[in-house]
C-alpha cells in the first residue's frame, strides 16, 4: 500500500498540468474496476457503458451517441434532433433526445408521424411544461414525453412490450 500510494504521489508531481486528466483516468478504471468490467468508459472519457446480462445502458457527453441498432425502424425520430441518452435492455428501450423545435411542434409531429406509421395514439397528458403521449401498435407501447428546459425540448422515448 506504501508503495502505491509514493507511485501515485510521484505521478502527480512529475506530470504538472495534467492532474486533471490523471485524476479522471484513475476515477474511470477505479468504476471499471469495481463493476468487474460491467461499466467501461471510452477512450478519450466522452462516453460511459454499463452492460450485465440483461442488457446495456450508454450515456454521453458528445455528438457519439447514437440510437441503439436494434431499436424499432417504426418509431418516428424528430428531425433535426441529436441523441442524449439511450438504454437498450431484454424489455425494451429509452431514448432520449434534443432539439431547437419548439414542443408544440413536436408534440404535431409525433402525433402525426406516429400515426403514418400505424401507431395508435391511446392517451395524452399535458400539464405545464411537458406532454405525454401514449401510443400502442401490435404487441408494443411507445411513451412519448416531450418537456421543455434551458431553450430545448426534450423527448424521451420508452418502447416496451405491453403487459
Amino acid at each position: 500500500m506504501k508503495r502505491l500510494c509514493i507511485l501515485f504521489s510521484t505521478a502527480f508531481l512529475t506530470l504538472p498540468g495534467c492532474g486533471k486528466k490523471i485524476e479522471k483516468t484513475v476515477t474511470e478504471k477505479i468504476i471499471e474496476h469495481s463493476s468487474n468490467g460491467k461499466v467501461k468508459f471510452s477512450k478519450d472519457g466522452s462516453s460511459m457503458k454499463f452492460k450485465d446480462d440483461k442488457g446495456s445502458m450508454t450515456f454521453a457527453s458528445d455528438k457519439s451517441l447514437k440510437i441503439p441498432e436494434g431499436f424499432p425502424s417504426d418509431i418516428f425520430i424528430i428531425r433535426h434532433s441529436k441523441v442524449a441518452m439511450a438504454v437498450e435492455n431484454p424489455k425494451g428501450y429509452a431514448i432520449s433526445l434534443e432539439t431547437d423545435n419548439d414542443a408544440a411542434s413536436v408534440e404535431t409531429a409525433y402525433k402525426e408521424e406516429m400515426a403514418q406509421r400505424g401507431w395508435t395514439n391511446k392517451n395524452s397528458y399535458a400539464m405545464q411544461k411537458q406532454t405525454a403521449l401514449i401510443f400502442e401498435k401490435d404487441t408494443r407501447a411507445a411513451n412519448v414525453l416531450i418537456t421543455t428546459g434551458n431553450k430545448k425540448t426534450v423527448v424521451a422515448i420508452m418502447v416496451a412490450l405491453k403487459k
